[in-house]
């Protein structure tokens, strides 16, 4: 009879605590929106020694003509590693519709979190994990709100293995009253490398509505939920980075600022490299997508251009 009690009290503290982690997740602490910010431990184990350099230089500007479903062909062309699919979304993330992830990822088109429902936005296929992002209920146009909400499942047996909430994350601390319906910081892309979660959080209009605190990359050790590092501000606003060696590929521009593509290292969020692919005022040279291939970067821009750099 104790053997049996006992049993029966270890599986009600197991539902207990998986349940905790699918239904309260980690809330993240406000960021340091600041030019830079390490952790203290980081900066201690890192010591005095550089960083490190690359150097990023562009290689070819391709002006395409094509329609907007180049995008996709771009995508396809580069062998586009990553296995990823939008459920609802805009213009943005449309050419990852074509991609397909696991089947089972259709379960989950809603999450739970304390006592409210988000819902999903994408997905993106890993090794052995599986991550989908939420956020708010669809607007007219079919576009979930405000994705801020990381779930992250076992691929073997689809059990939740860390939550992320990342609502702290989305208002920088001062932006332009008259765009505040514009300035929510989303959770558009991220990897998980071992015991390190790193994640991307930018709007989608101009770095002024928020004082220039947009577009960054952050690192955490998903063991502890501590951030190690986050970048600097105005480096991430693609729909993707790329993660290669001991480097992060990114870029960041939008319409009519200038549009560069940085490398940073991924160790300490440093930009070690960089490179401009586009002046202010030259047309609409938002960065779309990232991808790494045989040694180089390969970057397409809102206006159909692509850009083929080395790091």
């Amino acid at each position: 009879m104790k053997k049996i009690t006992v049993l029966v009290l270890s599986l009600i503290v197991a539902f207990s605590f998986s349940s905790c982690v699918s239904s309260s997740g980690t809330l993240m602490e406000t960021p340091v929106f600041d030019k830079h910010y390490m952790s203290k431990s980081l900066i201690k184990n890192l010591g005095h020694e550089g960083m490190g350099s690359a150097s990023v230089k562009l290689l070819k500007e391709i002006p395409d003509s094509l329609a907007a479903e180049s995008v996709s062909d771009f995508l396809k062309a580069k062998k586009f590693a990553v296995k990823a699919h939008v459920y609802h979304d805009g213009y943005m993330m449309r050419p990852l519709s074509q991609y397909q992830v696991v089947s089972w990822a259709t379960k989950y088109k809603e999450h739970e979190l304390n006592k409210r429902k988000y819902y999903l936005a994408h997905v993106i296929e890993q090794d052995h994990v599986v991550m989908f992002f939420y956020g708010n209920k669809h607007n007219e146009f079919h576009v979930i709100t405000d994705p801020h909400i990381l779930v992250i499942r076992d691929k073997r047996n689809e059990a939740v293995k860390y939550v992320f909430n990342f609502a702290e994350y989305s208002k920088a601390p001062n932006y332009m009253h008259k765009d505040k319906d514009f300035v929510f910081q989303q959770t558009t892309w991220a990897k998980l490398e071992g015991d390190i979660l790193y994640v991307s959080n930018a709007h989608w209009t101009y770095s002024r509505s928020s004082h220039g605190h947009n577009g960054y990359i952050t690192a955490i050790n998903v063991k502890n939920k501590q951030v190690l590092w986050r970048s600097q501000p105005l480096v991430s606003n693609a729909v993707n980075f790329e993660v290669t060696g001991t480097k992060i590929i990114c870029s960041y521009g939008f319409t009519r600022e200038e549009a560069w593509v940085y490398a940073l290292d991924k160790e300490s969020g440093k930009v070690i490299g960089k490179q401009k692919i586009s002046n202010v005022r030259n047309g609409k040279k938002h960065p779309e997508f990232v991808v790494v291939k045989g040694g180089k970067a390969y970057v397409k821009t809102f206006d159909l251009t692509e850009y083929v750099l080395s790091y």
